[in-house]
Order: C-alpha cells, then sequence, then structure tokens
C-alpha cells in the first residue's frame, strides 16, 4: 500500500500572507528593473547624441573628405620638388644637380660643413668650377691688430 506523506495544513491566512509578501517582492524587483533599464536606455541616448554630433561637426570641418572624395591626380616630377640651385656659404650660388654629378657626396658634405673648398683636391675644384652659377663676393677678412 502506498503510504501518504504528512504534511502541514497551514491555515488559509498563512498562505495567503506569503502570497502577498512574494506579489510584494515580485513587483519591487520588477519596478527596480524597470527604472534601471530606463537609466540604462537614457545614458545611451545621450551618448549617441553626442557622437552624432561629434559626427557631423567632423564632416562639416572636412575631416572625412578624404575618405569620401575621389582621388585627384597632381602631375608633379620629382626634379620639381627639389632646389636646383641653392647658396653655399664661402662658394656662392652653384647649380645643384651639376654639383652632385660632380663631385662625391662626401665632398660635398665638406664643402657645406667648411663653408669653403679647400679641403677639396685640384681635380675635384676644377670638376666643381662649372656648377658655380654665381660667385660669392669675398669679404676682406680684417687684418689682426699688432
Amino acid at each position: 500500500m502506498p503510504t501518504k506523506k504528512a504534511t502541514k495544513v497551514q491555515p488559509k491566512d498563512q498562505t495567503n500572507k506569503i502570497v502577498v509578501e512574494q506579489k510584494k517582492s515580485r513587483l519591487s524587483l520588477k519596478s527596480i528593473t524597470f527604472s534601471l533599464s530606463i537609466i540604462f536606455f537614457l545614458i545611451w541616448i545621450v551618448i549617441g547624441a553626442f557622437l552624432l554630433v561629434v559626427i557631423v561637426q567632423s564632416l562639416r570641418q572636412g575631416a572625412f573628405a578624404g575618405l569620401f572624395s575621389s582621388p585627384q591626380s597632381t602631375p608633379t616630377s620629382a626634379g620639381s620638388q627639389e632646389a636646383s640651385q641653392t647658396l653655399i656659404p664661402g662658394i656662392g650660388l652653384v647649380d645643384v644637380n651639376c654639383v652632385k654629378q660632380a663631385i662625391s657626396t662626401d665632398s660635398i658634405q665638406k664643402i657645406v660643413s667648411e663653408g669653403s673648398t679647400s679641403s677639396l683636391s685640384a681635380e675635384e675644384k676644377t670638376k666643381l668650377e662649372p656648377c658655380i652659377l654665381q660667385k660669392e663676393a669675398s669679404s676682406p677678412s680684417p687684418s689682426p691688430a699688432q
């Protein structure tokens, strides 16, 4: 024979109190959840509005112009960006391409650092002569006082 479990029978008043308490706790949790969700969405609406304003201002200032515009090709040659003539102290106005072809890079560095051609060999000086467009006017050096 099956045995019946003994269960306590609670008075009806106590059962109603438990049910009412459970409903109240569920209501309070639902209201807290609802209010937190409202706060969460309001925060994200403010963040979204701020980002929208930043993007609109960037568009107005042209920050995205490079991304959205078609690439424009400008014909530039490498030679046009370099200076074809330059002034070297102690020597004068020289043609850069001519100097590069006439003497070595080390010699060019010596000329620029010293400001004269005194460290160059006679052969390098003769190669450099045609590259000088305008010689620098040599200023008279003051004589030492005796």
